[in-house]
């Protein structure tokens, strides 16, 4: 025992300790070591996804080996929840493998490589068709295991996934040669969907082979992701995993994952006819990659552009270079893990980064030397760079924390100094470029978006607020709420205080004052701006002025930020209304307008609904935190604060409010009972019967693709809700608990 230790290092002597130990212990016969243990067990909490439930017929296809890789065996799983499937582990005939067989030999090749297989080793030709390699690329996009966790937080309860069984499913039971003009007029992406995969189900190939060119063009652009889960996305942006989880509703990242399914189907149905697509119909689909933040859609939708014979031009190059790096943007945590700090960036250097951080990779290989590649390549092939590519440039090299290359690309392409700005030049010396109206490099509120965001995650927002000034006075822009927004939060994350830890880790770099959030605030709401904030401005806000004990300006802005929630609020109940209205119209075949539309219309408001319910409840909660600085320290001279103010204010919110609310005064402490126990008990099960609706209302108006997205898991009903069933069941079916 002593030689084999003195012969071994230290990280092996483990792994002989471990072995030793484990000896004729584990139930498994092959040996795992400790770290591979920990890796598995960590990705255990993920989920892993499929797209088997979708595969057509002759779409399915060979996985080929990568070199490099280590995963280890999985657990199996059982296909379910938010997902298309389990993960498919196969050998490179195509043969399922058990969980316990994967090895590294077996683990499947991804696209982040642009390298063509090696297809001299198999089957022994040294050449094939070019239409046989690109099917190839679509047999791996179709089966390939992706190496990123699209997952949801371990243990959250799941329904059953209505796309598991897509070749089954009643709702392709359609006259599809009908539906199809009808869905494509009102835009009613879901049943466009319902149509293609009703022919494919059917075998109709002469149909689909049939759809006009332009007809199909149409079809691609009602399927584009801007049109169908766009509004999620732009729901979904202020929503941590926290919240996510809470309201019980499918993660971004989950949804953009299934949808990529779905367009590639779409597409896969059109050739399975034979025919090619336009590159008009190209240019959609790389859009949509960037926007599902998809760079394996991309690549594969860039080599099957090339092989149908198009030439790309520029907007292709710019939405292949966008998907490479906005890759992964729906994932959780997303705009945190860009900033660059010394930890981000010591985690996006390895060569092996965990997963959370594999898409923002710096240094070989990473978004910036990929974007690069491809703009070097785009003016080789003689296409003309504008504005958008070099954003793109620009975003590539920020996140990588290369701010010279911003200050570069700024400089020689519009004639901006940020330098010169920031020493405090005469800007009659440095004013920038002047350019025709419609010269493809003319300045938008874009490039104010990326510089803002450039200099945010860099942790330098003077420079960004001194540059988008500049930028947008010599080119008469406006700056939009987007840009504000991204200033703001920015702002709000460099302010916060950092101790301990984060503070010994360089999370402090590029601290800001706390009382930069407000100052910011009160410029983009005065002149000459006057934007209205959003409830995830007035969020970061009231967090701010909560950290520094500022009870009056927390009441000020709660009030102001309830209008904008009364507005939301109104906005989902009047949605509903209308969604029932056109049903009620449908089953009397009346006239209705799109019932599909209307749904995810109304699932949009009402998930706005929910988190600012949540944002409201936390708000009271840190008011009512806030305010033993001001009893402590005597601030409230005259007592209104305690005395009128803050009652006030309980009393106009109570329904969100906490049961019993405890706060200190100059003279005492004070405790409410806002609602009795028999009040709780009314709450809860009226809660529970408005879910039931609203379960029944989307019964009524089913969708094939999403259909769980926003409203999936079923609640669990708590006890108290039990309690109020029993106690008021012989009032239930005539009216509403009181």
């Amino acid at each position: 025992m002593t030689s084999v230790l003195a012969r071994l290092g230290q990280f092996d002597t483990r792994r002989v300790v471990t072995t030793l130990w484990s000896s004729g212990k584990r139930k498994r016969g092959d040996w795992v070591c400790a770290e591979c243990r920990a890796r598995r067990w960590v990705k255990v909490q993920g989920r892993g996804y499929s797209d088997d439930a979708l595969r057509l017929n002759g779409m399915g296809g060979m996985l080929e080996e990568v070199e490099g890789s280590e995963d280890t065996a999985e657990p199996r799983r059982q296909p379910g929840g938010w997902g298309l499937g389990t993960r498919a582990h196969r050998n490179e005939a195509g043969d399922e493998l058990p969980s316990g067989s994967r090895s590294k030999r077996n683990v499947d090749k991804t696209f982040f490589d642009r390298r063509r297989p090696d297809l001299a080793q198999e089957g022994g030709t040294s050449a094939v068709s070019a239409e046989q390699q690109h099917q190839r690329l679509w047999e791996q996009f179709e089966a390939a295991e992706d190496h990123e966790d699209y997952g949801v937080l371990a243990g959250a309860e799941t329904v059953k996934d209505e796309i598991t069984s897509v070749q089954e499913s009643t709702m392709l039971d359609i006259d599809y040669k009908e539906e199809l003009s009808k869905a494509l007029l009102q835009g009613e992406a879901d049943m466009v969907t319902r149509c293609l995969f009703a022919a494919s189900q059917a075998q109709d190939l002469d149909w689909i082979r049939d759809i006009p060119t332009t007809t199909f063009s149409e079809i691609i652009q009602v399927l584009e992701p801007s049109n169908f889960v766009a509004k999620l996305g732009s729901a979904h942006i202020e929503l941590s995993a926290a919240m996510v989880k809470m309201m019980r509703i499918a993660p971004m990242r989950q949804v953009a994952y299934e949808y990529s399914s779905v367009l590639r189907q779409a597409v896969g149905i059109r050739r399975s006819g034979g025919i090619k697509l336009t590159l008009r119909d190209y240019i959609v689909l790389m859009r949509s990659a960037r926007d599902l933040g998809n760079q394996k859609m991309g690549f594969v939708m860039w080599n099957a552009l090339l092989s149908d014979g198009h030439t790309p031009d520029t907007q292709c190059y710019n939405y292949y270079m966008s998907a490479v790096v906005w890759n992964g943007v729906h994932s959780a945590g997303s705009r945190q893990r860009v900033r660059v700090i010394p930890f981000h960036m010591l985690a996006r250097r390895k060569p092996r980064s965990a997963s959370r951080y594999g898409n923002y990779r710096v240094g070989p290989g990473g978004m910036r030397e990929k974007a690069m590649r491809i703009f070097n390549e785009m003016l080789a092939n003689g296409a003309i760079a504008d504005e958008e590519s070099f954003r793109i440039l620009m975003t590539a090299a920020a996140r990588e924390g290369d701010v010279n290359t911003v200050k570069s690309v700024l400089k020689k392409v519009w004639g901006i100094d940020i330098d010169g700005i920031l020493a405090g030049t005469n800007e009659e010396t440095m004013a920038p470029k002047q350019l025709p109206e419609h010269s493809p490099l003319m300045p938008t509120t874009s490039l104010l978006w990326t510089i803002a965001h450039a200099f945010g995650i860099n942790n330098d927002i003077p420079t960004a607020l001194r540059t988008v000034d500049f930028v947008a006075r010599h080119y008469n822009l406006s700056i939009s709420l987007k840009v504000w927004s991204q200033l703001f939060e920015w702002t709000f994350v460099l302010a916060i205080p950092r101790y301990g830890t984060a503070k010994r880790d360089s999370s402090n770099v590029g601290q800001l004052p706390a009382q930069s959030v407000l100052r910011l605030w009160q410029t983009m709401t005065g002149e000459p701006y006057r934007i209205e904030p959003t409830m995830g401005m007035y969020n970061y806000l009231i967090k701010n002025l909560f950290k520094r004990q500022c009870t009056p300006l927390i009441i000020d802005h709660m009030q102001h930020g309830y209008e904008i929630f009364r507005r939301h609020r109104r906005r989902a109940y009047m949605l509903r209304r209308s969604l029932k209205a056109q049903l009620e119209n449908r089953a009397n075949g009346f006239p209705h307008d799109s019932v599909e539309t209307l749904r995810a219309d109304w699932e949009h408001a009402d998930l706005i609904r929910q988190r600012d319910v949540f944002w409201v409840k936390r708000w009271l909660r840190l008011l009512l935190g806030s305010t033993a600085d001001w009893s402590g320290r005597g601030k409230d001279a005259d007592g209104s604060l305690f005395a009128r103010k803050l009652p006030k204010l309980l009393w106009r919110w109570r329904a969100w409010a906490p049961t019993k609310v405890r706060y200190k005064t100059p003279t005492g402490r004070v405790e409410i009972e806002i609602r009795t126990e028999e009040e709780m008990l009314a709450s809860g099960l009226n809660k529970e019967r408005y879910e039931e609706k609203k379960s029944a209302l989307v019964g009524e108006a089913p969708r094939y693709v999403g259909n769980a997205w926003v409203r999936g898991e079923t609640r669990w009903t708590s006890r108290r809700v039990e309690e109020a069933r029993s106690r008021y069941a012989p009032t239930m079916a005539r009216e509403p608990v009181p």
